[in-house]
């Protein structure tokens, strides 16, 4: 015999959907009834914490219009009217926070950096009662490394139970910015100075401070004098940590009468050495050619060195302005292919940026036919670009596209003048540009037009001048 079907047609003895229906919300309801244990808890420990505070216990809030009338909350709800009733009592019991006045340290230098780790711990010189903040960290550029370690705490919210806030975006894109306004080679100077000098404050026990005591300057100049530095030298240091001290928003120390004359004490004791860098003149450029065929293993490479040296003469570039750093450079700061412009009567080369255009502005350098044949650098780049190509990316690059380091250039050009018989050590790659200068004003150029030959704005271009025979 079959079973019997129940009241809402479902096979089995089982009750009606109704009745199961009816046994959830009895459930549901009783639940609003329990109280979450982890709650619970957090409500015991907020009690204990207003009693000793001496604050009074909350009550929970009536609501008069609702005396009386069982209400029909879901746990959500419930938890919602909790957890707000929690928050207000935990304000209420949560100590006030210190505004900050002109007398308060700045957020920024209430923090530490992890960079003091291998300080020792002895007895400091300087102490935070002597009215010095604690150290802020050394802001470092973007993907500097780990040695110089990245500020954290600008902006941290005052000393108590709160976490210290970190860096935000908008306080990360200024320190990329200000790293960014100054050269690549300037930036790296100024990391490594400022390393150098927390490892000295490390090893004399000096406390790592921020604004730098003006004694640890000098306790730095000293030191660095006694090694055997020049005043320029040591002047180039303080640049740095001025730098670093600027960017944290704390005084230069540097900037001491103290300091500054001691420089100048040491300036007229020792005076800097002059630069014996050798020029580069059009005599060595006509003896080159004959050397790029016997050191590089094909006519190409030899076009390619041959234009990149006349090039760098008669532009008075930096070889920096030329080519790339590496051979994985990718930042196209040196000349790309459709910066060169070939005319019957010369070319133009657009200079992208340099040493003394870190914003971009860019400046268009035009080079005239030489008078010399194996010199000109018009044929010389013509005879490159023909076969070169029209392929897009460094304009001086290899046969496979690579670029031309400088590295690779200086290597040869050194074994170049070795085999022409000169000291390869008293040249540079700063030789072509004094070359440059030396042979305009050999030739008894204006002052202006040299200038404008090197894209020199002051007189700085006589330093580049050496006597020619």
């Amino acid at each position: 015999m079959p079973p019997k079907k129940g009241l809402g047609g479902a096979k089995g003895k089982g009750k009606a959907p109704r009745t199961q229906a009816k046994r959830v919300r009895h459930r549901d309801d009783s639940s609003d009834e329990e109280l979450d244990p982890q709650v619970a808890a957090l409500i015991a420990k907020v009690q204990a914490l207003e009693r000793s505070r001496g604050v009074a216990v909350s009550a929970p809030a009536v609501n008069p219009q609702t005396t009386g009338v069982r209400q029909h909350h879901t746990r959500r709800q419930t938890q919602a009217d909790l957890l707000q009733s929690l928050a207000a009592r935990i304000e209420a019991i949560e100590p006030q926070r210190p505004q900050l006045t002109e007398q308060s340290p700045l957020p920024d230098q209430a923090g530490t950096c992890d960079i003091n780790e291998d300080v020792p711990s002895g007895p400091q010189t300087q102490t935070a009662s002597d009215g010095i903040q604690p150290a802020a960290p050394i802001p470092t550029a973007p993907n500097a490394g780990s040695a110089l370690p990245r500020p954290g705490t600008l902006g941290a919210s005052a000393a108590g139970t709160h976490a210290p806030i970190p860096m935000g975006h908008w306080q990360l894109e200024i320190e990329r910015a200000v790293w960014q306004s100054i050269a690549p080679s300037t930036r790296a100077s100024y990391q490594r100075a400022g390393k150098e000098f927390h490892a000295f404050r490390a090893a004399k026990r000096l406390a790592i401070v921020w604004p730098i005591p003006v004694d640890h300057i000098l306790q730095f100049c000293v030191f660095s004098y006694a090694k055997g530095l020049s005043a320029r030298t040591i002047a180039g240091k303080l640049a740095a940590l001025a730098f670093l001290a600027k960017m944290q928003g704390v005084p230069d120390s540097t900037s001491d009468f103290r300091v500054r004359q001691a420089l100048k004490g040491w300036s007229k004791a020792s005076p800097q050495p002059q630069d014996n860098r050798l020029p580069i003149t059009p005599d060595i450029l006509a003896r080159f050619k004959s050397q790029w065929l016997f050191l590089c293993h094909s006519p190409y490479e030899a076009a390619l060195f041959h234009a990149v040296a006349v090039t760098a003469f008669f532009g008075a570039f930096r070889i920096s302005e030329l080519l790339a750093c590496s051979k994985n450079d990718r930042s196209c700061t040196a000349l790309q292919y459709h910066d060169l412009a070939l005319f019957d009567h010369g070319v133009t080369l657009r200079l992208r940026r340099s040493k003394t255009d870190q914003e971009g502005r860019g400046a268009c350098i035009s080079l005239n036919r030489a008078q010399i044949t194996d010199i000109c650098p018009v044929s010389a780049l013509h005879t490159f670009a023909n076969l070169r190509g029209d392929r897009e990316g460094y304009l001086f690059c290899h046969s496979d596209s690579a670029p031309l380091t400088k590295y690779q250039f200086w290597s040869i050009t050194k074994t170049a003048l070795q085999t022409l018989g000169l000291q390869a050590t008293s040249y540079g790659t700063h030789s072509f540009r004094i070359g440059a200068a030396s042979t305009a004003a050999s030739l008894q150029l204006p002052q202006q037009t040299i200038q404008s030959i090197g894209r020199w704005k002051s007189a700085a271009f006589q330093s580049y001048v050496r006597k020619m025979s």
